[in-house]
């Protein structure tokens, strides 16, 4: 399990090798659900949406991965509109499949980049210095038992100061 160095969250790590290897195993089965929330730059006028482009990583000097409907890979993503502000929304994305810059990529050719995210496009902000996308929860067997865990990461101080910012004041 990886993160850009710029997400913030939850992640998971193997302390023992066959314990890394389950985990390895549940992840490459997709028996691991992964949960992710965003701010974005736009109001989507979708609810629910689920992105199917195939995407191509390492892609010119700055290494970003693009839709590339003949050299991509499949990749697969669910969209849940959370709550809509003035310029921006708070959305829920579960990518079902482990492409490099997955949520990223796929919002930003949806036309709704993460805020703060200038590699895919996001416009200049004070917001947030980094991108707004925070790994919000985990769901994953025990690597050792097999027994269902969950986790869930609070939102980190950044996260919530943007999220906040974008709440109409009354």
């Amino acid at each position: 399990h990886r993160l850009d160095k710029v997400t913030s969250g939850v992640i998971v790590f193997a302390r023992m090798p066959e314990a890394h290897r389950n985990l390895n195993r549940a992840f490459e089965t997709r028996t691991v659900t992964k949960t992710y929330h965003a701010l974005i730059c736009g109001r989507p006028a979708w609810e629910r949406y689920v992105a199917r482009q195939p995407l191509r990583s390492g892609v010119g000097h700055a290494k970003r991965t693009v839709v590339d409907a003949r050299q991509g890979a499949a990749a697969l993503t669910h969209f849940h509109l959370l709550e809509r502000f003035a310029a921006h929304a708070l959305v829920e994305a579960s990518p079902k499949t482990g492409r490099t810059h997955q949520i990223r990529a796929h919002l930003s050719a949806l036309g709704f980049p993460v805020l703060g995210d200038s590699l895919y496009g996001a416009p200049p902000t004070t917001l947030i210095a980094r991108p707004a996308l925070h790994a919000f929860s985990l769901f994953l067997p025990h690597p050792m038992s097999g027994e269902f865990m969950a986790f869930q990461a609070p939102y980190p101080s950044d996260f919530t100061q943007a999220l906040q910012a974008l709440q109409p004041a009354w």
